[in-house]
């Protein structure tokens, strides 16, 4: 299949030509899922519209200088640098803006870099240059490249940039650990739901007793509705946490009845749905001291810190429980009206500011 267009196609679009079973069996793709896995991703159906496809990949990967996100290891000392070759004769500058603060700056004439590869894309002709890193640091920075233009610099191409180990931490002999799905702890404090300070408990116990690790299901924010948005594998957004694990009682004094956290406690199953909207109420009204009280500088800063990320999922999250409002037979946000599923349209604009 490789030589074929569906064959480049699905190379070039990360499909797998075939997998091994459990039982050793090999099954290769047919042709049919191939097909349906690259109309799915954009790349149309017939040769002449997965031909374009692939061409036009081709020619939006070497057009841009560096990738979307660049990842090295630590111990990496150059990445590819793709430029135009009619400005292979250029000057460019490097600098990276370190995640813990500080700007460094390396300057370069690519004729003195190594060329790895000349290629045609398009209309065009690029070279990929060997472009030389200074020692890094751990952490996800950022980088850009400037041609050096008088009388001002031009910025060439820019990228988020992680720099991670060389390796995974190394494991010297046998290691026991426990797995915890943190929802489903229950101790005589929480609201029928685990939360951070059962995780402390449960890791101070299972870690006098030997263990080495604790194994946790993920935690990050899931809309909490009862029977189909409950599960810890299918996330509204992995940047930011459920709020159901939070421990309420230690944020600030609460008034909830006595009984209702007891029932929770006491329900066999746990109540995602029942526990999220009693701490949400509570969260709520508690915020609302923390504001009549004057906030703080370190929200401020957090928020100033967390941008447009924080913004769009604020929005989304007020979006969805509106949503849910008019309609409760609404799972998914591909369901909503059409104006609101696009974060930037002017609907989910004006909600934003109705709804600041």
């Amino acid at each position: 299949m490789e030589n074929t267009v569906l064959g480049r196609a699905a190379a070039e679009y990360g499909i797998e030509p075939e997998y091994t079973d459990i039982w050793g069996r090999v099954h290769s793709t047919p042709d049919p899922v191939a097909r349906a896995i690259l109309k799915s991703l954009g790349a149309g159906e017939t040769d002449p519209e997965i031909s374009h496809a692939i061409e036009h990949r081709h020619w939006n990967r070497w057009s841009r200088p560096l990738d979307i996100t660049v990842v090295v290891r630590e111990n990496a000392d150059s990445i590819p640098l793709r430029v135009p070759t009619d400005r292979a004769g250029a000057s460019v500058k490097l600098e990276i803006a370190w995640e813990g603060g500080g700007v460094e700056h390396h300057w370069f004439w690519l004729p003195e870099l190594p060329t790895l590869e000349t290629v045609s894309a398009g209309d065009g002709e690029f070279l990929a240059k060997r472009f030389p890193l200074p020692p890094l640091r751990l952490g996800y920075h950022r980088i850009r490249v400037y041609w050096m233009k008088d009388p001002e610099l031009e910025i060439f191409g820019e990228s988020k940039f992680i720099v991670c180990p060389k390796r995974a931490r190394g494991v010297d002999g046998r290691m026991a650990g426990v797995a915890v799905s943190l929802y489903g702890l229950r101790s005589a404090r929480n609201w029928g739901c685990g939360d951070f300070t059962d995780l402390h408990a449960a890791v101070d116990a299972v870690a006098s007793a030997g263990a080495a690790f604790v194994a946790l299901n993920p935690l990050h924010a899931i809309p909490n509705r009862q029977p189909y948005n409950t599960s810890p594998y299918l996330p509204e957004c992995s940047l930011y946490r459920n709020f159901i694990y939070l421990d309420v009682d230690r944020i600030g004094k609460t008034s909830v009845d006595a009984g209702e956290i007891e029932a929770l406690r006491a329900s066999e199953f746990v109540e995602y749905e029942r526990v999220a909207e009693l701490k949400l109420r509570v969260l709520r009204e508690l915020f609302q001291d923390f504001l009549n009280a004057g906030g703080s500088r370190e929200f401020d800063r957090h928020i100033e810190s967390e941008g447009a990320a924080l913004q769009d999922f604020a929005v989304y999250c007020a979006l969805y429980e509106e949503m849910h409002r008019r309609d409760p037979n609404l799972w998914l946000w591909t369901d909503w009206p059409e104006a609101y599923r696009d974060p930037r349209s002017p609907q989910v604009a004006a909600f934003a500011r109705e709804q600041e």
